[in-house]
């Protein structure tokens, strides 16, 4: 795995629609899986785990694709590790960080769904390696050594 740059060097600008974007890979990922379900020549589809990199608050609602994604996989019986969805939050603002914590926390509570923890950075450097760019890496290759057992 490869990290183009260092987050130190990226900059936010316009819009972050973060919803948009998980609507269409959770559609796409879904409809597939579900084909499985209901044929069984159809090919297998292998557990998934997007990884969302961002600086500010959704500009959109991701909170409602999460939430209709996690009811699809519930109605089929599917193993909550047959999707994973990390957020990775670069820069330190308050506003998206709330924004992380309201998609983590609150999902489960408010609709009923199943969700695992998010595991929060405080991007302290003495808390990991000081490669930051490494510390990203590190973090994501467990998360997804996970899924592959």
């Amino acid at each position: 795995m490869h990290i183009a740059h260092s987050p130190d060097t990226l900059f936010s600008k316009g819009i972050t629609p973060t919803g948009a974007k998980l609507e269409e890979l959770l559609l796409g990922y879904l409809s597939k899986l579900e084909q499985t379900l209901v044929d069984p020549t159809a090919p297998k589809v292998k557990p998934v785990n997007f990884i969302v990199i961002t600086d500010g608050v959704p500009t959109d609602d991701p909170e409602s694709v999460i939430i209709t994604a996690a009811r699809r996989l519930d109605k089929n019986n599917l193993p909550l590790s047959q999707v994973g969805i990390q957020f990775v939050q670069i820069g330190t603002d308050p506003d998206a960080t709330k924004a992380l914590v309201e998609l983590d926390d609150e999902l489960s509570a408010k609709h009923g769904i199943r969700v695992s923890a998010t595991r929060f950075w405080s991007g302290d450097l003495d808390a990991y390696p000081t490669d930051r760019t490494w510390s990203i890496q590190h973090h994501i290759r467990g998360k997804t050594s996970r899924l592959k057992h």
